[in-house]
């Protein structure tokens, strides 16, 4: 006993030596005068909220990690027996659904039903509506998933800030984008395969909108699913390490960014899937850290692409937006212009609009005396060239009712210059239901509706044209 007693006592004299051999050291301590204790007051006071809490049974299993809702509102805990137990909305009826021979730990449900596991032992797991168990991924960038702890089912993207100026000569160029969804029938990736230098693959064929490591098309997928084609150059595909990488539509504009998939150099035909722009638009709520609107689009322009740039002030694009884009008749919009470059001349072309054509920068009080859609186009030039840019159907006119509100049931119906010959008006009460008779009397300035014979509240008038639809409220007061 006293040998380790002094065993101990000569190793902590060493220490203390070694320590003051490289003194001084780059650590400054400093003392800690710790507040004082208040006890349990404020935030800390002793309270009953949790007084109603209760425990929900779940069939006999314990350590739940994680809980998850379905579209009937049932729930779903991750257990650790491995079971994935099911409850009723009201905590009832605890079932084991299925086993999953591991460890589950986050669980959620992707849009077609799927649960998405995250399970400690054997990686990302789908389990379909009928309890089926498919295996997504094992490995993450050639790095096999050791201890899946958590799932989320989002938009795959991110956007960095820069803190500091690109140097002049890095001579970057800025990738435009496009946020429109629309199919691209060609294009190509940009990626370091492996870390690789810097490759290129090439799609030949449409991409198609699917669920992440599903090949069943869905429109109202999140991902772009790609496949690779061979060309003179060779078969290129991505490999671990391409994760992130840019897809390009066939105008070069960015529309995803790969998340993962299929296929490798020993696999070229296997598809990979592209976390779609389109989706990570503004999909995943208002909170500016689930979207990119917020930052791309910070005037609610209502841009769907924008062209890429190496900010080279010879260049010009053009690009602008108003302060409202739907408006009654004979009422008035102010235009913004954004265009970047040293831009000498503005052209504005205003379909519909009075005046149609303006010269100003940022032109004010353009007026639209007609119902419609209309089209604005604005032409950017500089001394070196021009861009222009349009907005199909950016201006929506709607027809003027007055009086609103009406003690006698009569309204005039207002459509500007002329009534459109197509037109269609139907009347609705608030519930939905079609109303008739309605008396409707057309004249050369815009139809009469006579609601006299029904009884007072709100009604909806629904307008519709070849071209347009739009919707009005109507109250009746008597």
């Amino acid at each position: 006993m006293l040998k380790k007693i002094l065993l101990a006592a000569v190793l902590f004299i060493c220490i203390i030596v070694l320590y003051f051999i490289a003194w001084p050291v780059p650590i400054t301590p400093i003392a800690f005068d710790a507040p004082p204790n208040p006890g349990y007051t404020g935030p800390f006071a002793v309270n009953d909220r949790l007084k109603s809490i209760e425990t929900i049974p779940i069939a006999g299993n314990h350590g739940p990690e994680d809980i998850a809702l379905d579209a009937q509102g049932r729930i779903y805990a991750a257990t650790h027996e491995g079971n994935i137990v099911r409850l009723n909305s009201d905590g009832s009826n605890a079932e084991n659904w299925v086993n999953t021979n591991g460890r589950p730990l986050g669980i959620d449900f992707d849009s077609k039903g799927n649960l998405i596991v995250a399970d400690a032992y054997r990686g990302l797991l789908s389990i379909n509506p009928e309890g089926k168990i498919s295996e997504l991924s094992t490995i993450a960038d050639g790095i096999p998933i050791r201890y899946a702890d958590d799932v989320d089912i989002a938009a795959d993207f991110k956007l960095l800030m820069l803190t500091e100026e690109i140097p002049d000569d890095f001579s970057v160029f800025y990738n435009g984008w496009d946020r429109s969804g629309v199919v691209s029938p060609s294009g190509v990736t940009i990626h370091h395969p492996q870390g690789d230098i810097k490759m290129i693959s090439t799609y030949e064929e449409p991409i198609v909108s699917v669920d992440y490591y599903n090949t069943e098309p869905n429109e109202d997928g999140r991902y772009w699913k790609v496949n690779w084609s061979e060309t003179a150059n060779g078969h290129g595909v991505t490999e671990g390490g391409s994760s992130g990488s840019p897809l390009f539509n066939s105008e070069s504009y960015l529309v995803g960014t790969l998340t993962g998939g299929d296929a490798s150099c020993s696999f070229p035909n296997g598809p990979d899937y592209y976390g779609k722009f389109s989706y990570a638009w503004e999909s995943e709520g208002s909170d500016s850290i689930r979207q990119l609107k917020y930052w791309l689009d910070p005037t609610n322009s209502g841009v769907l692409s924008l062209k890429g740039t190496n900010l080279d002030s010879t260049n010009v694009i053009a690009n602008f937006s108003s302060d409202v884009t739907e408006v009654s008749i004979r009422e008035q919009i102010q235009f913004f212009n954004h265009s970047i470059g040293n831009i000498t001349a503005y052209e504005w072309n205003f379909e519909g609009g009075d005046p149609s054509y303006s010269e100003d920068e940022n032109p004010s009080a353009i007026r639209y005396d007609t119902f419609g859609t209309y089209n604005v186009k604005l032409i950017a030039s500089s001394s070196n060239g021009a861009d222009s840019l349009i907005r199909e159907d950016y201006i929506r006119v709607l027809p003027g009712l007055s009086p609103n509100p009406s003690n006698k049931g009569i309204y005039k119906l207002s459509f500007g210059k002329d009534v459109p010959e197509d037109i269609n008006v139907e009347i609705f009460d608030f519930s939905g239901r079609q109303i008739s008779p309605v008396f409707l009397k057309k004249k050369n300035d815009g139809f009469y509706i006579n609601l006299s014979t029904h009884a007072a509240g709100m009604y909806l008038i629904y307008i519709r044209t070849e071209s347009s639809q739009q919707l009005l409220k109507a109250m009746y007061t008597k």
